[in-house]
Order: C-alpha cells, then structure tokens, then sequence
C-alpha cells in the first residue's frame, strides 16, 4: 500500500477548512455581533482559532494517514477515512479514463491530482488529490498496460463471436490542435456574452440571497434607496446598466476563457484524444477512443467570420445529458476537424444514402411560436402602455417569421451505411455525428396534434443522451427507425 504525497496532509486540511468555514462565519457573526471586543475577548477568539486549527491538522493528518492506495488481485484499491473507513476497489479492465488535474496549489508544490473514471460512472469514482507528476504520469500509463494486459487474456464464451471494434495499430501522438494566446482571445471574444453575464448575475444573486439573511436590515435600505435613484434617472440610467452590463460580460467570458483553455493542446493516439489546458487549474485528461459516443461542432455569427468551430465530444455515462461527461474542443479550424473525423467519424464522410426532413408543419408551429404569439403579445402592451410598441410587435413578427423559415430549412437528418448526422440551427448550426453501433434504442413519440396529421418524432438513445429528428411523415419515421433497429440488431460491433 502506498500513500500519497505528504504535501497531501495540507491540501487535506484546507479541504476541511472550507467545508467548515460555512458553518462558523455565520456562527461568528451571530455570537460577535454584540460581544464588546477587549482585549480579553479577542485574546479568546485567537485562543479558540488556534485549538479549533490544531484539531483540524491533527484530523488531517490522521486522514493523510488512513489513505493508501494499491494493487491487488486485478483491482485497484483505495482506503479512506478516520471515524468510517471505506474501501474501494475498481477492476482494472472497467477503467475507461485516468486524468491528471493540477490548481494553483498543486503547481506551487509541483504535485498533481489523479482522477480514475470507470465504465458508466457519472463522474470521477476514486481521486488521489497529492502526487509528483512523474509518480501520476508513470502510475496512469502503469494502470492501461495492466488494463490492456487483462483485456487481452480476458476470454469470455459469451462474446465469442463478436466483433471487436477495430483498434488502429500502436502510432506516435499527433497534435489536432494548438492553441495560441491570440486565438485563445478571439475564443473569448466570440463566446455568447450574454449568456455569460445572466449566469454572472444568477451566482451573485444565490449568494446575495444567502448573505440577506445575516444583514437584512442594511440591504432594504440599500434596495430602497437603489429602486429611487433609479425611478429618479429615467432611461438613461438603464442604457448606462446596460451597458456596463454587456461590457463585463464580454470582460467576463474573456477572463473564463483564458482560465479554461490558455495553453489549450489536444493529441490523438491509438488510445484516444489527450486534452491539456488551463491556466491557474491545468487539466490533464484522455478520452478513450471506445468511450466516444458522439461528435458535435456547433458555431455562431462571428465564429462563421473568423472560421472557427467548437466541437464536443460526448462519452459513455450512465447519466444522460451528462454534462461532465462532455469534452469541448475550442476553436477548430476546418483542417482540425478534418483529422478528427478521419481518426475517429470516418463513417459520416463521404456522400449520405438517405435524408430526412420534417413536414412542413413544423415550420408553421415555429412561426406561430416565434413570430405571431409574441407580436400579439407586445401589441397588447401598445394598447395598454405605449403606441411606440405596436412598431415592436411589427417588427418582431417581420423578424420572426423570416427566422422560423430560416431555422426550419436547417433541420436535417442524413444516413450513411454505417453513421448519421443530425444537422439544425441558422443563426447558432449544430450537428451531431453518430456511429450507428452505438445507438442503445430508438423510439417513436406522437403529440396529439401530431397524431392528427399522421406525423412522428424519432428519437434516438445513445449512452451519452438522447437525439431527435421532429415532426417526420409517419411512414418515414417508422422506415427510419426501422432501419436504425436493423443495424442494431444485426452489428457485432461493441458500442464501448
């Protein structure tokens, strides 16, 4: 059995003291806030903070010492714990990914954090927080050729006959993407703002919230007098917000882009896609090439201009619309994409066999939806407001009728002998490819206004979520599900 690094006594006590400092700062305010602070007092509080942070190492240490990792019998095997001790073991041969993680702290001691994901786990099953790089790295690669060794001499009678999935022979690793400090920029730059800004604003409010309770009274006042200088400014206050707000966001998706990917890299080798990025937190992680269930690239306006797409690509997870599960690619030139494909999506190249496009229905319900409901709406607000909104209501329902035709025309479904893409989206394209072996089951859903126009959904279920393709021609939703079946039922290929 083996310990981790012995910095890890730190790193465990910090990790301690932060999932104390939720109860205590509460606690200390309530007890604090009508204490008279002599000299007596404050020597107590410094008294209590000491015995309070002796105990806190003493627990940390004893936990440092209670971890122990090892190998044993084709397991790997992790003890924890100082009032309950656990014991968990993975089989070697179940481990689909092992990544490596280092925050700030982890870089000033040159010690890094190892993650193991086993197959159909949601997130990481067993972590080890403290270890030298050279002792994580030489660990991993000690763990996949045990792996490989097991599944090699693993012979089991039920899956004779089974195709395995063709493993591409033993190649050096080669670099799909490199990411530069000004392409990390025009990354930032071309993020949804917005999206970025509301999240911002969400995280301060949910702690706002939390901090109202302890000082109530202050904040009212501050609301009340905020509320009146704003009533008192009119308009130009609320363009001015506006537009600070837009500026942080922008300032916001830049800062978290450089923070994600600055030093982005990504390889590909026979055993799958290397991912290493991060600024203050570098992440080091694999995913294994029978992991991978979908690729999706998607765009925006400005990414269109600069050429750049993001790709996604979607593992195995025993938890659908899994988002840990989901690996994201920044910035992808066409040549990258092309490589991507080609390593790991050869079966969506070339020319489709079949397409598939929903009835014209679903273009009336976007324009109904996205067009005619909402201009209704805001020439309601005209007629009881302002007649400058009946402009608004125009001008909405000139926009979203050209939308919804827009938006409509992109849906698309295409069929290879072996893969599908799944393409929609004008303003912001998606498209998900597919390899037909890894779809779990289709299904066929009807509404009631679907039923009545003999009109079907095909949705189909993979082990990283679920895709569909809306409002088809019954007969051609049932041809296609029928034909997603078939190549089910009669592949012999392993979907992971």
């Amino acid at each position: 059995p083996t310990r981790q690094n012995s910095i890890g006594v730190l790193l465990m006590l910090l990790n301690n003291l932060r999932k104390a400092i939720g109860v205590f700062i509460p606690l200390i305010y309530f007890l604090g806030r009508d204490l008279d602070f002599s000299i007596f007092y404050i020597m107590l509080i410094i008294g209590i903070f000491l015995l309070v942070l002796v105990l806190f190492l003493s627990y940390s240490f004893i936990e440092y010492r209670n971890f122990l990792f090892y190998i044993q019998d084709g397991q790997f095997v992790l003890q924890q714990g100082v009032l309950q001790r656990t014991r968990l073991s993975i089989p070697i041969e179940r481990i689909q990914s092992i990544h490596l993680k280092q925050n700030i702290f982890h870089r000033i001691f040159n010690i890094t954090a190892l993650e193991v994901d086993s197959a159909g786990s949601k997130s990481s099953e067993l972590e080890i927080k403290a270890l030298s790089k050279p002792y994580a790295r030489g660990l991993r690669d000690f763990l996949y050729e045990i792996k490989d060794e097991l599944l090699e001499a693993e012979k089991d009678p039920e899956t004779e006959g089974i195709e395995e999935v063709v493993k591409p022979e033993p190649q050096k690793a080669k670099t799909l993407l490199k990411l530069s400090p000004k392409e990390v920029f025009l990354i930032g730059i071309s993020e949804n703002h917005i999206k970025t800004g509301f999240v911002a604003l969400a995280v301060i409010f949910g702690y706002g919230q939390q901090l109202t309770q302890y000082v109530e009274d202050q904040v009212d006042e501050y609301v009340a007098e905020s509320t009146n200088l704003i009533m008192q400014s009119g308009i130009s206050l609320i363009v001015t917000l506006i537009i600070i707000f837009l500026l942080l966001s922008v300032l916001l998706s830049l800062i978290r882009t450089f923070l994600k990917f600055f030093n982005f890299e990504a390889t590909t080798d026979s055993r799958g896609l290397k991912i290493r990025s991060g600024l203050l937190s570098i992440k080091e992680y694999q995913v294994p090439q029978n992991k991978i269930q979908t690729i999706t690239w998607s765009s925006n306006p400005l990414r269109k201009l600069l050429g750049l797409r993001t790709i996604q690509i979607a593992q195995a997870s025993s938890v659908a619309e899994d988002k840990n599960s989901l690996v994201e690619i920044p910035g992808c030139k066409a040549e990258s994409i092309q490589t991507l494909y080609h390593d790991y999506f050869p079966e969506t190249l070339g020319e489709a066999s079949a397409h598939y496009k929903p009835d014209l229905f679903l273009r009336y319900r976007f324009i109904l939806f996205k067009a005619f409901i909402p201009s209704i709406i805001f020439a309601a607000f005209g007629f009881f407001l302002h007649p400058w909104i009946y402009a608004v209501a125009v001008i909405w329902l000139v926009l979203g009728i050209i939308v919804s035709v827009k938006y409509y025309q992109t849906f698309l479904l295409r069929i290879y002998p072996e893969g599908l893409k799944i393409s929609k989206g004008w303003i912001f394209p998606n498209t998900v490819d597919l390899k037909l072996f890894k779809v779990q089951n289709v299904e066929l859903t009807q509404s009631i206004f679907q039923e009545r126009r003999d009109l079907a959904t095909v949705v189909i279920h993979t082990a990283s979520g679920s895709y569909e393709m809306p409002f088809l021609k019954k007969y051609y939703a049932h041809t296609l599900a029928n034909f997603l079946l078939y190549k089910i039922e009669t592949s012999n290929k392993k979907w992971m």
